[in-house]
């Protein structure tokens, strides 16, 4: 399923995924983590930066060299368990509103409001909407965001 990244932006498949980071030092640690519906180009890039930064600075402290190993398979048992995961198109860039989306969408405008006021949920409309228009998804809510600015502005 086509979601968009929460770290770069762009619509491809994605998968929830929760990397973690260990900081060992003498009497005490840090531990951070990173986390959310990822590509596979971020997946791989978050995978790299957290995994090699704990192999690297985990082992030194008491305690974190029992915890790091437990990290480092973690993030690596996540990892392989998204390498099935289609990439995102070579090129792919973030969804945007252009002038032409915004006129294929205009005449879906009352449909597309009426579906969301009655409650439906907003995947679902977006979905439906971008068939008829011939648009993304992610358009259909940039222009549903950008109508409710332009009228809190008027």
């Amino acid at each position: 399923m086509s979601m968009v990244c929460q770290a770069c932006g762009v619509e491809a498949p994605t998968r929830k995924v929760q990397f973690h980071k260990h900081t060992g030092m003498l009497i005490m640690m840090q531990h951070g983590q990173f986390g959310g519906n990822l590509c596979k180009r971020c997946i791989g890039k978050y995978f790299t930066k957290f995994t090699g930064w704990t192999a690297v600075a985990g082992w030194w402290g008491m305690i974190s060299f029992f915890i790091t190993p437990c990290v480092l398979l973690w993030n690596t048992g996540l990892y392989l368990s998204t390498l099935g995961l289609p990439a995102p198109a070579p090129g792919a860039e973030p969804p945007r509103l252009t002038q032409e989306a915004v006129d294929k969408l205009e005449p879906y405008a009352d449909r597309l409001f009426s579906a969301l006021n009655s409650g439906k949920p907003h995947k679902q409309v977006a979905d439906e909407i971008a068939a008829l228009a011939g648009v993304t998804p992610v358009q259909v809510l940039l222009y549903v965001s950008a109508v409710v600015e332009s009228s809190k502005d008027g």
